[in-house]
């Protein structure tokens, strides 16, 4: 089962920008954090987050910061210990448009990606889930097992 989505509709975005803050208590966020993430942190342990997101024409810039209170082990000891992981945010959202894919590269071929490129995705169908956006940020922050 996975967690109830946090879908925000592109067009609903005001000119001025939409800010959203969200805790252990928020029910979107506890349920990605509790079905997900749960085998890392105790029931309960804080975490927050804080998005903003401006939109341009189409395209929505967010940026924000997760700050989460995790129960790790560690893989050479199996030591338990607490950390507090704090992630920042920052992706720029475009529609995904489907269509003829002339002029692209072919399957073979390779691009070396920027740090840039990294920070790019699309939304489809008019919305973007912020759930996943947050979910996918912490995962790539986790330390290393």
């Amino acid at each position: 089962m996975s967690p109830k989505p946090m879908k925000i509709r592109v067009p609903a975005i005001p000119d001025e920008g939409l800010s959203l803050d969200f805790n252990q208590e928020t029910p979107w966020f506890r349920a990605l954090l509790s079905e997900r993430f749960s085998e890392l942190r105790q029931a309960g342990a804080p975490a927050s987050g804080h998005v903003d997101l401006n939109k341009t024409l189409q395209n929505v810039a967010l940026s924000g910061d997760l700050r989460i209170a995790l129960h790790l082990s560690c893989a050479s000891c199996g030591k338990v210990f607490d950390s507090r992981l704090e992630v920042p945010l920052l992706r720029n959202l475009a529609p995904y448009f489907s269509g003829p894919r002339e002029g692209l590269l072919s399957e073979e071929e390779e691009i070396e990606l920027s740090a840039e490129d990294l920070e790019f995705s699309f939304y489809h169908n008019d919305e973007l889930d912020l759930g996943e956006i947050v979910s996918e940020e912490i995962t790539l922050a986790l330390p290393i097992r």
